[in-house]
């Protein structure tokens, strides 16, 4: 599973990022291809910018081409500065009013990334309701990121849409527990003290976390500084949150189960399935292997 939680994804990011060993190893390590005909398929999902009613978003404009979208830039200068020049395709993409091919981009693309929301708590309560109706989509997007093959890399709302609760609300909840929570607007001397633990994730508006865990080899999390201004305090703060990070991920991982094959050999992630394996959006008990099921 990789995540990558930002207040936001903007050239600052972008260069905190570039310095963050942990990001540029899942960036390899998602991102790399043999093939020559590789494309890296891109989701956006701006539900949190759109009003489902007209179609606009909350300042009245039309919503742009994602492909055009600051964030979409960003992203590739992120990836390309690290493995060079990397095709990328970018698709629309929603839970609130999902397209005909939701499901078949669901399945197929390697990287959802999803944007921020208005400042109206309403407006990420209308995108949670989205993620619980009772359709298959979030159910595909939760078990594809658990499994490592789908990256998701949330901003503000949604970053803490990945988590399990806001407010009354409840996300795709890939952590089995763990909300993510966004203090907007917050530096580091209000703050305090990091408060994550295995039961709440604290992103900051100056700070970004990832987090990879993986099959055979634990989990990693790290935490940075996405802005430029006080990194002083704000380096002492991250520090601080990468220590409760990593010590409530170990917590949350103890809990998944490890299903094994007759011969013992490890099978995959199950989490709360019993040992089936989610593959694809289908539940199966046969366990391929190969390098994706991790």
């Amino acid at each position: 599973m990789k995540l990558l939680l930002l207040p936001k994804l903007d050239e600052q990011a972008v260069a905190g990022m570039r310095q963050d060993d942990l990001v540029n190893e899942m960036i390899v390590d998602h991102v790399s291809s043999s093939r020559r005909d590789f494309v890296l398929r891109v989701a956006i999902c701006v539900d949190g910018r759109r009003i489902p009613e007209t179609g606009l978003d909350f300042w009245g404009r039309g919503i742009q081409d994602p492909a055009d979208m600051a964030e979409a830039h960003n992203l590739k200068n992120l990836i390309c500065h690290r493995l060079g020049d990397i095709p990328m395709q970018v698709v629309d993409f929603s839970f609130v009013q999902p397209a005909a091919d939701a499901c078949e981009v669901a399945h197929s693309c390697h990287i959802m990334l999803f944007v921020g929301y208005g400042s109206d708590p309403k407006h990420i309560g209308r995108i949670l309701a989205g993620l619980q109706r009772g359709c298959s989509l979030p159910d595909i997007v939760c078990k594809r990121v658990q499994y490592g093959r789908l990256w998701w890399i949330g901003m503000c709302g949604g970053a803490m849409c990945a988590g399990y609760k806001y407010r009354n609300w409840t996300g795709l909840d890939v952590l089995e527990g763990a909300s993510i929570l966004y203090p907007a607007g917050t530096n580091a001397d209000d703050l305090g003290p990091s408060q994550t633990n295995s039961d709440k994730l604290v992103l900051t508006s100056f700070a970004g976390f990832a987090i990879w865990t993986r099959r055979g080899n634990g989990q990693k999390g790290s935490c940075f500084v996405v802005s430029k201004n006080g990194k002083t305090k704000k380096w002492n703060w991250c520090r601080d949150n990468q220590v409760k990070l990593c010590g409530a991920l170990d917590s949350i991982c103890d809990q998944w189960h490890w299903p094994t094959l007759s011969d013992g050999t490890p099978a995959g992630w199950a989490f709360r399935l019993d040992g089936w394996l989610f593959l694809d959006g289908k539940v199966s008990n046969i366990f391929p292997r190969n390098r994706e099921d991790r």
